[in-house]
């Protein structure tokens, strides 16, 4: 009885915070997940089922150099327009353009030099068979890059229902050019359905966002000055860079250490498995975006993240491990192999998960070092474990790298928090964007614990006086 109490006044809270806008933006980007895994999920089928197994392993390596080029540049940014577009106010257009600049800036020469990598090696003549060619993935990687930070603006303006339909229209256009392009059989059928998928949609999105988002009356921006936000934007970058290494670089190391047949596999396991870990992605973006509007509630908002991520997480490892071979079977036959692969990536949910809430209280509480130390750590280990694995144990062995690498990192983060100092409040010359002094909350280990009821209700009554106050600033209208 006394568990089931206990259970019962679990869910209670979880629907308690119905309203609470955290709980809101993760179940949009929940939904968001949940489309992008159905769609990618028949995309890799379909691409499967209507392509030779070596093109399937060969496009699915020049795609993986598209997102690593596109990340390089992107990666960092999004958390930038997380953290600070809640409070840019007029600012948000300048934001969300620099953003857009910048990565591309950064990405383009990261690509140039992926061109001259796969020219030497040979194994992605996709995009490296002369001009054209060169020419087509420069394009598809700057159309990523604005095509990956539009999520993060619609996240950071609190449009999160607009990413699921963005998505959902891209994963089908995405499918419809797989299909008419499957007479080449060859990777540049799957190449092209990414990168024109991508930028048919950025025109459309962006569209609505500056016309219809970012032209409403804002209040006046509250950034912090220029140095600041580079420091936070330059440390944060690295630090989600280096953390999705081991995605874009195990397809590459499996082509080259085991085979291109063998690569088909495993990325089929690694969509399945992307597509859940986003899962608790979008908890720790929503997390981010929340935290910036309210860091003296930060710690709550923290307790009820790591509640929903338990409620979500467990079955999606239970039915992971029971079900790995059927679900890959679906690609096909031969495609159980990766069952291992899958299953291994399941396990290693529960560290990532942990991880991933470290990094975004480290991203609220404006600190570089310790995320960017724990993810360089998961990635370092990740990496090594894959080179002295996969020649060994083949794709299994990519499995239990990162798994073993989400562990080190997780290590790392409960070092920093075991050894961390109060931050207290910032030096008193920090100052904003305008030039004012900023203000600064308390400590987070001041927090007082609230129950997640009266978080939810403390959070609604808030949410209304927000609607109130912004309805008495731009004539009647809630941002």
């Amino acid at each position: 009885m006394a568990v089931t109490a206990r259970t019962r006044a679990m869910f209670d809270e979880l629907l308690a915070t119905r309203h609470v806008p955290l709980f809101r933006s993760s179940a949009a980007l929940t939904v968001n997940t949940g489309v992008n895994a159905l769609l990618g999920f028949a995309y890799w089928v379909a691409a499967a089922r209507l392509y030779p197994e070596v093109a399937v392993g060969s496009g699915a390596a020049a795609i993986s150099a598209l997102q690593l080029g596109a990340g390089i540049g992107w990666t960092g940014f999004q958390y930038t327009l997380m953290r600070y577009l809640p409070q840019a106010g007029r600012l948000s257009r300048l934001l969300v353009l620099g953003s857009y600049a910048s990565g591309m800036l950064i990405a383009l020469p990261a690509g140039l030099a992926i061109i001259a990598y796969a020219g030497l090696s040979g194994q992605m003549s996709v995009i490296a068979d002369g001009v054209p060619a060169a020419l087509l993935f420069l394009l598809g990687i700057a159309g990523w890059v604005v095509f990956s930070l539009e999520d993060a603006a619609l996240i950071g303006l609190r449009r999160s229902a607009w990413v699921p339909l963005e998505n959902g229209a891209y994963g089908l256009l995405k499918l419809v050019i797989l299909v008419a392009l499957a007479s080449t059989a060859s990777a540049l059928g799957l190449l092209l359905s990414w990168a024109l998928g991508a930028l048919c949609l950025i025109v459309v999105v962006n569209a609505l966002l500056f016309v219809r988002v970012l032209q409403a009356p804002r209040a006046p921006g509250d950034l912090p000055a220029v140095p600041e936000l580079a420091r936070f934007t330059l440390g944060h970058h690295a630090a989600a860079l280096v953390a999705l290494l081991p995605d874009w670089i195990a397809p590459l190391l499996v082509i080259d250490l085991v085979s291109r047949q063998a690569n088909a596999y495993y990325y089929a396991a690694w969509t399945v498995a992307f597509s859940l870990r986003l899962v608790f992605v979008n908890i720790a973006n929503a997390l981010i975006v929340e935290g910036a509007r309210r860091e003296r509630s930060f710690a709550g908002l923290l307790r009820l993240a790591f509640l929903l991520g338990g409620v979500v997480l467990v079955p999606i490892i239970v039915v992971t491990l029971v079900a790995a071979r059927p679900i890959l079977s679906v690609f096909g036959h031969h495609y159980a192999a990766g069952a291992g692969v899958l299953e291994l990536f399941a396990i290693g949910l529960v560290p990532f998960s942990l991880l991933n809430l470290f990094v975004a209280r480290e991203r609220v509480i404006e600190r570089v070092i310790p995320a960017f130390a724990a993810m360089s750590v998961s990635t370092i280990v990740t990496i090594a474990a894959d080179v002295a694995l996969l020649p060994r144990i083949g794709i299994e062995g990519a499995g239990v790298g990162w798994g073993i690498g989400q562990v080190a990192g997780l290590v790392i983060a409960g070092v920093s928090l075991a050894f961390a100092v109060p931050r207290g409040r910032r030096r008193a010359g920090v100052r904003d964007a305008t030039g004012r002094p900023r203000q600064f909350p308390a400590p987070l280990h001041r927090e007082p614990r609230a129950p997640a009821v009266g978080l939810a209700n403390d959070a609604l009554h808030r949410d209304r006086q927000e609607a109130r106050d912004v309805a008495g600033v731009s004539g009647g209208r809630p941002e």
